[in-house]
Formats: C-alpha cells, structure tokens, sequence
C-alpha cells in the first residue's frame, strides 16, 4: 500500500492505478508523456488527498483521469491544469462546497469533457469502468 508518490519514471508507461492506498500527498510527480489512464480514486488514509501540488501538469495523451472519493475540495484542485485531450473526468464524492457550480465552470472551459459519467451510454460507461474495476460493492466509480 502507497502513502506518497513522487516520481514515476517508466517512459512508455500507458496506465497508472493507485485505487485504494493510502495515497495522502503528491509532491513532485512527473507522469510520462505516454500515460493514457490515471487512478487515484478512494485513497484510504487518516487524512483525505488533499495535497495535489505535484499533480499539476497532466500528461498530453492522457484521457481519463479518476480523482473521486478522496475528499478534495475546490481549493485542492484549483492549480491541476487540465489538459485540452482530457475527455473523461471523475471528480465525484469529494468535499467540494458547490460541485454543481464546479461542475458548469469545468463544461464552460472544456465543452468537450465528460464529467462522472454525464452523457455516456451504458456500454460506454461499462468500458472506461473496466480500467479500475474490483468487483467492489457499487461496480462504479
């Protein structure tokens, strides 16, 4: 089980899933160019993931990234540079004041991104699930 992560270097690295740690700060984290898919979904610590400043330049090809139920809040994330190819991102159960809100001003910059599941079929949905799922209680994110 993880606690921190730094440093990733595997190059031709194509997907990064770390559900379920106890993941609870990322310093300096330099993810390869080639990463497609990142997880860091439902860490299990004492303290929530609420330090994310090594996360703050996200990989050009990267499509979906999954950062829910870690109890982050809008002041957590307000440095991640989301990236224009980013097409899938799960930002749900976390501790934001206004997700809503959070929410419009995310499909106002980047109209083309798909947040939690909103506007996926159900095989869709199934399919970018498929990358994390554990048979957990719920079968989601």
């Amino acid at each position: 089980m993880f606690t921190s992560i730094n440093t990733i270097q595997l190059p031709k690295l194509k997907v990064l899933n770390f559900k379920r740690n106890a993941i609870g700060v990322i310093n300096d984290l330099q993810l390869p160019d080639s990463l497609e898919v990142l997880i860091l979904k439902n860490q299990r610590c004492d303290l929530p993931l609420n330090y994310l400043t090594g996360l703050s330049k996200l990989p050009p090809r990267l499509r979906p990234l999954k950062l829910c139920r870690n109890g982050l809040s809008e002041r957590t994330i307000q440095h991640l540079d989301i990236s224009t190819s980013l097409r899938d991102l799960h930002m749900h159960d976390n501790a934001f004041e206004n997700y809503g809100r959070w929410k419009e001003g995310v499909k106002l910059v980047y109209p083309g991104i798909i947040l939690d599941f909103d506007g996926l079929s159900g095989s869709s949905k199934g399919e970018s699930d498929s990358l994390d799922s554990d048979n957990d209680s719920t079968g989601s994110d």
